[in-house]
């Protein structure tokens, strides 16, 4: 899903490619105690078919020195019916970060 409503602090990091690839200290948390950080899709996406689209994310990798992460969808995409498959994201991967919905 693409960013919508009001942005918070902190939020809404730029995390293009030409950043140095250290994403994760860059995102921060939706608000105090989150268990993770909001990442919007690059561009606008039409799923128009049961099948698995790899989504493009507006963050590149790579994440930061010895750091991995899980990608995962929220409770508020799974309501409207959109299904974020779980996702490993390598401490070495480095390009654009997708994610298959």
């Amino acid at each position: 899903m693409e960013c919508e409503g009001e942005k918070r602090a902190n939020t809404n990091v730029s995390a293009s490619p030409r950043t140095n690839g250290d994403l994760l200290s860059r995102l921060a948390a939706t608000t105090r105690g989150s268990a993770g950080v909001d990442v919007c899709t690059a561009e606008s996406v039409v799923i128009d078919s049961d099948k698995i689209h790899k989504v493009p994310l507006d963050a590149f990798g790579p994440l930061g020195d010895g750091m991995s992460a899980f990608l995962m969808g929220r409770s508020s995409a799974t309501i409207h019916g959109i299904m974020v498959h779980l996702g490993l994201i390598d401490a070495d991967f480095s390009g654009q970060i997708h994610a298959m919905v």
